[in-house]
């Protein structure tokens, strides 16, 4: 179970390295150009999503074998992305996508929560 959740993880830190280029947000079907702040959040998210998956996977095999386990899940995870991204981007960036908006969603209800508990 633990290596499906890297495994996932994985996938979800490559799908924010292409969120990161404009050139793969223009596929999406709308001109994206990332702010400086908002690329290096995204890259700094991908990089520490491989991170926890790199962690979660020596707890069962060892560091490394982890190691291995990694770049194996990456190759296939990035073969499984650039594939279905060529056929359907969106469809392809979707886990990422929904993953985004519910935390935008949780951010603007925390922030009317402590509103309306700073007015009471």
């Amino acid at each position: 179970m633990i290596l499906l959740l890297t495994i996932t993880l994985v996938y979800l830190g490559l799908c924010l390295f292409l969120l990161s280029m404009p050139k793969y947000t223009r596929a999406l079907g709308r001109e994206y150009k990332p702010s400086n702040h908002g690329e290096r959040a995204r890259r700094a998210g991908g990089w520490l999503l491989l991170g926890v998956s790199l962690y979660l996977a020596s707890i069962p095999l060892g560091g490394v074998n982890a190691l291995v386990f990694i770049l194996g899940a990456v190759t296939a995870a990035g073969v499984c992305l650039s594939l279905g991204f060529q056929s359907n981007p969106k469809r392809a960036l979707l886990p990422v996508l929904l993953i985004i908006k519910i935390s935008m969603l949780i951010a603007v209800n925390r922030k009317l929560v402590l509103r309306c508990k700073k007015r009471s």
